[in-house]
């Protein structure tokens, strides 16, 4: 029988699929609606006894969603065809009596299967194919009926059963006709009937395949007992060609275009692997070894909804059965930035093979972006059980590591990275930070040197290694950095901040303040910035500035220190009362070293 099956998203019919039980207690019996259905069908067989069922065409209206287009339907004999026209591209699929075979204007591929029966019992034409009084024949027996409501249609729904099968049927209950079948994944309906040639046949069909989908179609046109074209049937010499060559040689020119892609892959040539694919998918477009590693060379072009709907079609013709493809998946969906999506992929892989160290690796990675560092710590150290050489899940774990504060267990985990070759920018930075926050400032001093001297234009590089030459008291290295620092952004505010101090510890005031200035015009918002101007004032001493630039600092943000020391400028200025309301805010704030000026400042005579 040759069916037509679509994926539908939406259907604007007015016979939608919703049934409800209307009356358990239905008014006919099974008997009874057979017997009235049978009548119908030996009405058909007498009607139609002057129609060749042999010979002839249909024209139909097809719908997918919003997106419409013409179908048309030939039979001859035993040769069947149908025709689509889609988007542009006609898809057509023809039947004889030994094979069917079908083109594919995507692929330009030809698909060949054993033959489709022809009698296109699905128009209920044919009345003699009948199927309710074909099983029936089959042993099947009729169990109940039943009153159900389709919409606004009253239909009696026939129940049938042998062994432990059950197929619905549905009656209209007034003329008898057939308006829809449903069993298993078999679920079709039929309405809009109208007269052909004297014939009451459909014109609205609609396939709810639970499997496939659902596809509506209508029938504009029966052409009966016509003479159909025999050309529409005839194999032409591209089919013959490519039904002739040999299965193997299909298999192999797929393998071989998969190799060939593969080495494309190996040098980077990312693009021409993927053309090289796409050649073996136009011979086998199931291939899921292929659909996967064309969508790995499209996540490395950057085409991440094109891999996932390669790798997901992987996925699909492999039924689910390989973890790795779920890992590939969730790695586009990660560099997609659907962090949650990646996260399903991975959990689903994990679950199917937890003994894979780049599934463990990929999803401690994804975990980063959750900020669950003990869990990224846990899939790390799975991935270094797995794979004790993989320096990159050394250093992934030491970041997690140094992140829960765990800075000696980090640090152990940096040098094993750098021991099996890993030479990272970053990989030294992170180093140099976990070593600045065990206090081990020489050593961080050397490796914030190796980051910046692998990568002399990241500025957070930088800043690390002039903050490190300030906490070691080398202010004018400090000085040297910041100036190398500006003259990669001369925007940077916190790097004339950082200048600032250490000119201020070398005591090149006027220097300080110029750049105290320029951080304070780049970033008026930082409260730190009056701070710092507020203590090159007070050593200048002017403690009217400071006091002004203290008062700023506290508009921006409350912090104890600064009430306490903006009191202590106000006791230079002799303004004690100020001075001691001041100290008593600061006191307020839990300040432990205000208690001193308190008891010398602020007595009570």
């Amino acid at each position: 029988m040759l069916i037509v099956h679509f994926m539908v998203r939406s259907i604007s019919l007015t016979l939608c699929v919703l049934f409800s039980v209307i009356n358990l207690n239905a008014q006919i019996t099974v008997k009874k609606l057979i017997k009235e259905h049978k009548q119908v069908v030996e009405s058909y067989i007498k009607n139609s006894s002057h129609i060749d069922f042999e010979n002839f065409s249909a024209t139909a209206n097809g719908q997918m969603g919003e997106i419409k287009f013409p179908l048309r339907l030939y039979k001859k004999g035993p040769l069947s065809r149908y025709e689509m026209d889609f988007m542009g591209a006609l898809f057509y699929s023809v039947s004889n009596d030994t094979l069917s075979w079908s083109f594919n204007p995507i692929t330009k591929n030809f698909e060949f299967d054993k033959p489709e029966s022809s009698d296109m019992g699905w128009l209920s034409i044919d009345a003699k194919s009948d199927k309710l009084l074909a099983f029936l024949d089959s042993g099947f027996v009729g169990e109940s009926v039943a009153n159900v409501k389709l919409d606004s249609l009253d239909l009696l729904e026939l129940k049938i059963v042998k062994d432990n099968e059950t197929k619905l049927f549905y009656f209209d209950d007034k003329t008898f006709l057939l308006r829809g079948e449903k069993w298993e994944n078999y679920e079709y309906y039929y309405s809009g009937y109208k007269d052909f040639q004297g014939l009451l046949l459909p014109t609205i069909y609609i396939d709810k395949n639970q499997k496939e989908g659902e596809a509506i179609f209508e029938i504009t046109d029966f052409g009966l007992g016509l003479v159909v074209d025999d050309s529409l049937f005839v194999m032409t010499e591209a089919v013959i060609e490519q039904y002739n060559q040999p299965k193997e040689q299909k298999v192999n020119l797929v393998q071989q275009y998969y190799d060939e892609g593969q080495a494309l892959r190996s040098d980077g040539k990312n693009q021409e692997a993927i053309e090289i694919f796409s050649k073996g998918l136009e011979r086998n477009p199931n291939d899921v070894n292929t659909l996967n590693v064309r969508g790995l060379a499209k996540i490395s072009m950057g085409d991440y909804y094109g891999a996932i709907a390669d790798i997901s079609k992987a996925i699909e013709f492999d039924k689910g059965q390989r973890p790795i493809f779920f890992n590939n998946l969730g790695l586009a969906k990660y560099y997609l930035g659907d962090y949650n999506g990646a996260k399903k992929d991975y959990e689903k892989s994990y679950s199917m093979d937890s003994t894979s160290a780049l599934v463990a690796s990929n999803y401690g990675l994804l975990m980063f972006k959750f900020k669950e560092f003990d869990v990224v710590e846990k899939f790390y150290s799975k991935a270094i059980s797995l794979d004790s050489l993989s320096a990159t899940s050394h250093y992934y774990r030491a970041i997690a590591r140094a992140e829960l504060g765990k800075y000696e267990e980090a640090l152990i985990d940096y040098n094993k990275a750098i021991v099996m070759g890993m030479e990272y920018a970053d990989l030294f930075n992170y180093k140099g930070v976990t070593l600045y926050n065990l206090e081990e400032y020489d050593e961080a001093l050397e490796s914030f040197k190796k980051a910046t001297n692998l990568d002399s234009t990241n500025t957070q590089f930088q800043y690390n290694l002039g903050q490190t030459y300030e906490n070691l008291s080398d202010y004018n290295r400090a000085i040297e950095v910041y100036d190398y620092l500006i003259s990669l952004d001369s925007a940077l505010h916190g790097a004339y901040s950082n200048r600032a101090l250490a000119y201020f510890e070398v005591s090149l005031f006027t220097a300080a303040m110029r750049d105290i200035d320029k951080a304070i015009l780049l970033s008026p918002n930082s409260a730190v910035y009056y701070d710092y101007r507020a203590y090159i004032k007070e050593e200048l001493g002017d403690y009217n500035g400071a006091v002004d630039d203290y008062t700023m600092s506290l508009n921006l943000e409350q912090d104890s220190n600064i009430y306490y020391r903006r009191g202590l400028a106000k006791i230079n200025l002799s303004n004690k009362y100020d001075a001691c309301l001041d100290f008593k805010k600061s006191s307020e704030l839990n300040n432990e070293n205000v208690k001193n000026a308190l008891a010398e400042h602020c007595k009570l005579k």
